[in-house]
């Protein structure tokens, strides 16, 4: 299982919010390490087949085929042909989105893109792409890439937004249930996408959900209520989560001790570390750690 990257806030913000890239190899190999980061982002393959790994599920994607990566999630690419293969990269900052929607549906906006349940549903293959219309702005994007001039910053930023615009609106592929907690209510997704933001950016502090909801000056029992009924989980639930993720990596990754790695994803308690931990993957830290750690195994 391979390390994955923590991508800073600097890189992609210094770029104006968007980042355009081409990647593309001659041989089969890792394209792109895993790595994780706040933004949104697309991968569309342009030649060969690659294995797409979104926090340890794995897609199979060919020439022709676009998958977007939500916020917060570890993924990887690679590329499975002989040859290789090749692929352009589409990273969109929150704040862009911060920039064009109103500031009462920021949250909502942003929160779809959150979701961890939505994403085998944000895979479009060839056809797809032609169906729904996306291609275009795909070949927008991809035009202004290759021909850049002055405003072609400009033109790939409108052109991505659109993009994620037409993704939530496309009711071929969103869940009806994930567009349906999105409409919940703007402050209770507000809250609760706030809550999402929080947890990955200090899921190893000791954090609870009432201290929360007291930072927002809201009802400890309302905002749990909010949270379960947007996310289908409580708070508590998706800290484990995002903890054990953050957990299994450094397990592989590192020579730590199971009791150092427990302390550094926020567990206080090493037997509270093991029990969770075996919880969400069916093994202890140490079982993990003997089944995967400098075997190569790819995240």
């Amino acid at each position: 299982m391979r390390n994955y990257a923590i991508e800073p806030e600097s890189l992609i913000q210094s770029q104006n919010g968007i980042n355009v890239a081409f990647i593309e190899s001659q041989c089969p190999k890792i394209t792109a390490i895993a790595h994780i980061h706040s933004s949104i982002e697309f991968l569309y393959f342009t030649r060969g087949e690659f294995k797409v790994t979104i926090n340890e599920e794995s897609f199979l994607l060919h020439e022709g085929d676009l998958i977007l990566f939500p916020k917060h999630s570890i993924h990887s690419a690679t590329a499975l042909s002989d040859t290789g293969g090749s692929y352009y990269v589409f990273q969109v900052h929150p704040t862009i989105i911060k920039d064009i929607v109103e500031p009462e549906k920021e949250d909502s906006f942003q929160f779809f893109f959150s979701l961890d349940n939505v994403v085998a549903n944000l895979i479009w293959r060839k056809n797809d792409l032609e169906e729904s219309g996306f291609m275009l702005l795909i070949q927008d994007i991809i035009k202004e890439y290759d021909s850049y001039d002055y405003f072609s910053a400009a033109s790939q930023k409108l052109s991505l937004f659109r993009l994620l615009l037409a993704i939530i609106r496309n009711p071929q592929k969103r869940t009806a249930e994930a567009f349906d907690k999105v409409k919940i209510g703007t402050y209770s997704i507000s809250y609760v996408h706030k809550a999402y933001e929080y947890i990955n950016a200090n899921y190893a502090a000791d954090i609870s959900a009432e201290d929360f909801a007291n930072s927002l000056n809201i009802s400890y029992k309302y905002f749990l209520d909010c949270f379960s009924r947007a996310t289908g989980e409580g708070f508590k639930s998706y800290l484990n989560k995002t903890r054990i993720k953050h957990a299994k990596s450094k397990l592989i990754n590192s020579k730590a001790s199971i009791s150092e790695v427990g302390s550094a994803v926020g567990y206080n308690s090493t037997s509270y570390f093991i029990l969770e931990f075996k919880k969400q993957t069916g093994m202890t830290p140490l079982q993990y750690v003997k089944k995967y750690r400098d075997k190569g195994v790819e995240f």
